[in-house]
């Protein structure tokens, strides 16, 4: 009885593996490998076993192995291994896994290709999309390879990622109603990033970068409050920031971006020439910083009173467009903050700067609030020119009262005052001006002033600190290290006015000769450089000095100098060139063989064809500034002007001689006109031609 059972069980168990075995085979089919070195996939024969791959078959086209799809194909699951090959020609629907070491090529935009499980690109495979075609992903993207789009729309219609390498997208990518589309990585999407309504959502995952060029789900929701995540709108023209909360948000690219409803967490970096629309709300650890490629100028996203740090990192300069308070960090990184007595920047009692340096410093005045009774360091990381010259003001107050402290630099001589015996003389190559508002007493005030190399310091033990009061210099003794560049603690005093480094009687600081200006023309090929000299102590004479951009400063002549001298004297110096960017600085020797630099010059020698252009303004259209270059056949008498589009003359650009063989540029600033149509037109002797520019606003 028992043995009969046991027979009874065996072949119900056999049965049962039989069923188990066909079931297998008939849902999940089989294994498909191609057989051939290159064919067309519905051929029969070319597979192994024989037989066009099917819906529920595995496929693999081996290494060396080249496929091509001409007619309607699926399968389950899509290997291509390394060094093969699959060119997709109609309609292709892979329902689970495709992994590609090889190379999967899209090469028309015949039928539809959709894979419903995960693209896997391992490294060294390849995604060419070179058809401009739409392609469905239901499973998600993980590419650790090539991928090339193509510029047809991308459509990911499941809740999915992407993950693995950057992405592009050169075209449009679409996420239909009630999915999600997670990035994981750092993806680029040319177009338009859509949703099919308010229920689908894109996701910028923790440290996922989004760059997008056109609009992002102006019809669906995003969440890019993640830690670390970033997306860069980065369109060359007007574009619209989705309304919503972010942490890193990066406003790239030109134009206007529209920032209504707009919230930061992390940092706002302004890039490109973008400007913004709308102050945006700024969290409690938010960052505005400027990285812009050309000058950038502050606008919306820098309120009048700022309580979140702000970087200055753009090695072109950032310009203050009105005046603002900072009652958090100035971090300076990179390039100048320009500010004027109308745009000024304040900080606050609460607010520090950090940074500041002769690539970086503030060009103009800077104000700072305090408001207690301690002693106080106050930082002026202030610069002109090229030459960083920062001041620092050591204050005690007798009370609580809060005042204002306004620090500037000037690279002029000060005003002309008497001397007292115990200084021999000033510097006149440049001072600081300090001033005071509020009601604050102040007790004890000291300055501490930085000098270096052109400011003629050779005795420290003999550098003085001189204080305006009117009619004469004070005296202000001084504490200073270091030769030639160094720093200087003056004595104390309660009233702001002028400071300037002085040479006590007796001392040999030179405090050199005085530059007042160094400028360079280009005619006819020829730079003429002149600089005019304020006062002179034992200046031997000036090295001209040249180089370009492959090159070392090289000594290309020798201009005497005049010795001691109390009034301005000019001098001059010229040489032909040849097409190409060139430097210049002047090497001033004293008669002690003491020499400082001057600051640096750039000539821009091009090959200009002898003939009449006017050119097409750039950019155009433009806001508000553009650029319009003209050339004449001749020396000739030239005028250009601008026009509205009714013939009103607006303003006049150029009224002077033009030499043949040059290049000319003149700026139109359109600022205080409205959008619309605008002509400029040249007369210059018989050539006469007129242009149209648009400005948008």
């Amino acid at each position: 009885m028992k043995n009969l059972i046991y027979k009874k069980s065996s072949l119900l168990i056999i049965k049962l593996l039989l069923l188990i075995s066909l079931f297998t085979s008939q849902s999940f089919g089989g294994q498909k490998a191609f057989n051939v070195a290159s064919g067309n996939w519905n051929t029969a024969g070319n597979w192994l076993p024989s037989g066009i791959p099917t819906t529920p078959d595995t496929v693999t086209i081996p290494s060396g192995r080249s496929c091509t799809i001409n007619a309607t194909a699926s399968c389950a699951s899509l290997i291509i291994e390394n060094g093969a090959s699959l060119s997709v020609r109609r309609s292709l629907t892979v329902q689970s896994i495709t992994t590609i070491n090889g190379t999967i090529s899209f090469a028309t935009t015949q039928g539809t290709k959709i894979f419903n499980g995960l693209v896997n690109i391992e490294p060294g495979g390849i995604w060419n999309n070179s058809a401009n075609e739409g392609i469905t992903f239901q499973g998600g993207l993980t590419n650790y390879g090539l991928f090339t789009s193509g510029k047809g729309t991308y459509i990911f219609n499941n809740n999915q990622a992407i993950n693995g390498n950057p992405v592009t997208f050169n075209s449009n990518v679409s996420i239909p109603s009630g999915r999600t589309l997670t990035n994981n990585t750092n993806i680029t999407v040319i177009g338009n990033l859509t949703g099919g309504n308010s229920t689908s959502r894109f996701t910028n995952g923790a440290n996922a970068v989004l760059n997008v060029g056109g609009t992002v789900m102006s019809t669906g929701q995003i969440t890019a409050t993640s830690n670390g995540n970033t997306i860069n709108y980065n369109r060359t023209g007007n574009q619209i920031v989705k309304a919503t909360t972010y942490y890193n948000l990066i406003l790239s690219g030109s134009a206007t971006k529209t920032t209504t409803g707009v919230r930061v967490n992390g940092e706002l970096s302004l890039q490109g020439t973008a400007r913004i629309s709308a102050t945006p709300t700024y969290g409690a650890d938010a960052i505005l910083e400027y990285k812009g490629s050309t000058v950038q100028t502050t606008g919306f996203e820098f309120p009048a009173a700022m309580n979140n740090p702000v970087i200055i990192d753009n090695s072109n300069g950032v310009t203050l467009n009105s005046s603002r308070t900072l009652n958090d960090s100035l971090i300076l990184v990179n390039g100048n903050l320009t500010t004027t007595a109308a745009n000024l920047l304040t900080i606050g009692a609460n607010g520090s700067i950090s940074g500041g340096s002769s690539a970086c410093f503030i060009n103009g005045p800077l104000a700072r609030i305090k408001n207690t009774s301690a002693q106080q360091t106050l930082l002026f990381p202030l610069g002109k020119n090229s030459s960083y010259r920062p001041i620092e003001l050591i204050l005690t107050h007798t009370n609580t009262v809060s005042s204002t402290y306004t620090a500037e630099l000037f690279n002029t001589a000060p005003a002309s005052r008497t001397i007292p015996s115990s200084i021999s003389g000033v510097s006149t190559i440049r001072y600081w001006n300090v001033t005071k508002s509020g009601v604050a007493v102040v007790s004890s005030a000291f300055v501490v002033i930085f000098y270096n190399a052109d400011d003629g310091v050779t005795d420290p033990e003999n550098l003085r600190v001189a204080k305006d009061n009117g009619a004469s210099w004070q005296d202000l003794g001084g504490i200073a290290n270091g030769s030639p560049a160094g720093s200087i603690l003056s004595g104390s005093f309660t009233t702001f006015s002028d400071f300037v480094l002085a040479n006590a009687s007796g001392g040999s600081n030179p405090l050199p000769v005085e530059l007042n200006s160094f400028k360079a023309k280009l005619i006819n090929q020829e730079v003429i450089l002149t600089w005019i000299t304020q006062t002179e102590v034992e200046n031997y004479g000036f090295e001209v000095e040249r180089r370009t951009v492959e090159k070392y400063w090289e000594t290309i002549g020798f201009v005497e100098g005049l010795g001691n001298s109390n009034s301005p004297k000019e001098y001059s110096f010229r040489e032909k060139l040849s097409p190409g960017l060139y430097f210049y600085r002047l090497k001033q020797i004293d008669t002690d063989g003491n020499y400082t630099y001057s600051s640096e010059l750039e000539v821009t020698a091009v090959s200009v064809p002898n003939k009449f252009i006017l050119e097409q303004n750039y950019p155009n259209p433009f806001n508000p500034v553009t650029a319009i270059k003209f050339s004449v056949a001749e020396n000739t008498a030239a005028l250009i002007k601008v026009y509205d589009a009714i013939g009103n003359e607006l303003e006049t650009l150029f009224n002077e001689t033009a030499w043949s063989g040059r290049e000319y540029e003149v700026i139109f600033n359109g600022i205080k006109y409205s959008s619309g149509i605008y002509f400029y037109s040249i007369s210059a002797g018989k050539f006469n031609s007129v242009k149209k520019m648009m400005l948008i606003k």
